[in-house]
């Protein structure tokens, strides 16, 4: 029986997926990462998250089908499309934690993510405004003009794409938050409830008027230290309750 199941959206082209799974940046004994769609075995703990994966626990109720003595979410988010509204959330889990701040029935912790050392990395800041923008929900040609990257692109490539900017403009939320931990001015383009839930906001804006919400953009940069603390105790309590099982 392993010890520890990890489960999140890990086989997609999308960045922010693939790296927000606690299993990458933690030790954990005897531990194995799973997609969404796998077959998982038993295990005394099963980890959901992060990535906006809610909807498989509260809707299509994946965690029935594992044998696991205790089943926790690690900042797990949803999205729905043109609302602010989160909607209900699973409750059935031995800890819910959630990325969204206040969302009642769970825990605040933001995304792992933060964890990795390349925010840690020094970069030098060439470009004054650039675009980071979600490869599905983005139009050829929009914000032309601009430095742009994907959020297909490799995660080093993206973070010091981030780092050499002075403002980010985005419509993905690891882009907004990601840009947040490296102490940068965030305009955020939002099409759905995930953009809201933030502890450190962006500005918000639509496509036509980004550029006059870069002056209403704050830094902040006690983000980083304060996502790593909030994780690392997280990580405690999820190691207190798998020694809690037999």
């Amino acid at each position: 029986m392993l010890d520890f199941a990890f489960v999140n959206i890990k086989n997609t082209p999308n960045t922010g997926d693939q790296v927000c799974t606690p299993y990458l940046y933690f030790d954990f004994p005897n531990a194995e990462h799973f997609h969404v769609d796998d077959k998982v075995p038993d295990c005394k703990v099963a980890v959901y998250g992060g990535g906006a994966i809610e909807p498989y626990l509260r809707v299509h109720r994946i965690h029935d089908s594992v044998n696991a003595k205790k089943k926790v979410s690690w900042a797990i988010g949803t999205s729905r499309s043109g609302t602010k509204d989160h909607g209900e959330l699973v409750n059935d889990l031995d800890i819910c934690s959630v990325r969204e701040l206040n969302r009642e029935g769970g825990d605040y912790v933001p995304c792992v993510s933060c964890m990795s050392p390349l925010f840690d990395q020094k970069y030098e800041v060439d470009q004054e405004v650039v675009f980071y923008k979600h490869a599905k929900k983005t139009k050829d040609g929009t914000l032309e003009g601009l430095p742009q990257m994907s959020n297909r692109a490799p995660f080093d490539e993206v973070i010091e794409f981030l780092g050499r900017s002075q403002t980010v403009v985005t419509n993905s939320f690891h882009g907004v938050y990601w840009a947040t931990l490296l102490g940068k001015k965030v305009v955020c383009i939002p099409f759905s409830s995930k953009f809201y839930g933030f502890k450190y906001p962006p500005a918000y804006a639509k496509w036509e008027t980004w550029e006059r919400q870069v002056q209403k953009a704050v830094s902040h940069t006690e983000a980083l230290e304060d996502c790593r603390t909030i994780n690392a105790a997280f990580y405690d309590r999820v190691i207190a309750l798998h020694n809690t099982v037999g």
